[in-house]
């Protein structure tokens, strides 16, 4: 949470520069929002709860609130959300794996210029990422009677419901359509990875007959990488430029 609020007051305060030196008369504030579909990349949760999950995509979404400068480079405060079922664990029968992540990050993006009305951009974010895993395992035997396995080590069941913070940095690509001169249709691309692992507590079962929790947390780790593809519109703010003034009358 703290790491959220520096984030948040770092990146109010770069956006409260109203403009530079050398900005021109399309400078601007603007909003973004943008929906599409998310997916990580398979990974594996590692730790007392542990196994291979093949992540499913599922829908995503992304606001931003940026400054134009008007020399082609632009600041925003961005928020999105990913939420994937990533399957069994291990391919394990009894077992699943969820997760969310929430980011706010702020990107400093730059738009090429030269396509007419088309506008293609990449641009780079830094910033804090959230990360909810709901995990949980009870494997069987053939005949249905719990069994121990490396899916929990040391115990018969195991299972996850917890959430971690930390830091993460994404890369983004996209293309530009301007509709008018206030409204762009926005559609990217953008990979995100955290700076280290997220880490989760949970619960062994250690007995079949007391069925009763271990005192001491599961731990697992999980490493955060994912894709997603959005689209939505951008809209600057403020009254577009007046048109250039009538040739004078000839003599």
């Amino acid at each position: 949470m703290k790491s959220f609020l520096l984030i948040a007051t770092a990146a109010s305060a770069l956006l409260a520069v109203p403009s530079i030196g050398y900005a021109q008369d399309d400078a601007g504030w603007y909003a973004r929002g943008n929906v599409g579909y998310g997916i990580f990349s398979d990974d594996e949760f590692d730790g007392d709860v542990n196994g291979n999950v093949q992540a499913e995509g599922n829908v995503t979404g992304s606001v931003g609130f940026g400054y134009d400068f008007g020399n082609n480079w632009r600041l925003e405060l961005d928020g999105a959300q990913i939420f994937n079922d990533l399957g069994a664990l291990g391919n394990t029968p009894n077992s699943f794996a969820k997760i969310r992540t929430t980011t706010l990050m702020t990107n400093l993006l730059y738009d090429f210029d030269g396509f007419g009305s088309w506008e293609p951009y990449v641009g780079i974010g830094f910033g804090g990422l959230t990360g909810k895993a709901s995990v949980q395992a009870s494997p069987t035997s053939p005949a249905g009677v719990p069994v121990a396995s490396t899916i929990c080590s040391g115990g018969i069941a195991c299972g996850l419901a917890s959430t971690d913070n930390g830091l993460g940095w994404q890369l983004l690509a996209g293309l530009g359509y301007n509709i008018t001169e206030n409204l762009v249709w926005d559609t990217h691309y953008r990979f995100l990875s955290d700076l280290g692992d997220l880490d989760f507590e949970g619960h062994t079962t250690a007995s079949i007959i007391d069925n009763v929790a271990n005192t001491t947390p599961a731990l697992s780790s999980f490493d955060v990488r994912a894709h997603s593809i959005l689209t939505g519109f951008r809209y600057k703010f403020g009254a577009p430029p007046p048109p250039p003034p009538p040739p004078p009358p000839f003599s």
